[in-house]
């Protein structure tokens, strides 16, 4: 799976269908989101991105993100969002 794949997959499988328990699969433990720390007790490795698709879900249980445009660079992978 190339790097495109693997973002496409995080967002479908994380984000669109809540399945929080495969946060790892997508996630390295080093992972640090950039994301502004909204969330209480926030956590920018996969345990926050777990709380946070958490909270959005419950808050609205049809959330769905849509990627508009991706693009990648080696090792990198810019995602730009629609909701």
């Amino acid at each position: 799976m190339n790097n495109k794949d693997l973002v496409r997959a995080a967002f479908e499988i994380v984000w669109n269908c809540g399945e929080v328990d495969r946060v790892r699969e997508f996630y390295s433990e080093d992972f640090c989101s950039h994301q502004p720390p909204t969330a209480p007790a926030w956590d920018p490795g996969p345990d926050g991105v777990a709380k946070i698709v958490m909270l959005l879900r419950t808050a609205f249980p049809d959330y769905h993100e849509q990627i508009e445009d991706i693009i990648s660079d080696g090792d990198r992978v810019v995602a730009r969002m629609g909701y």
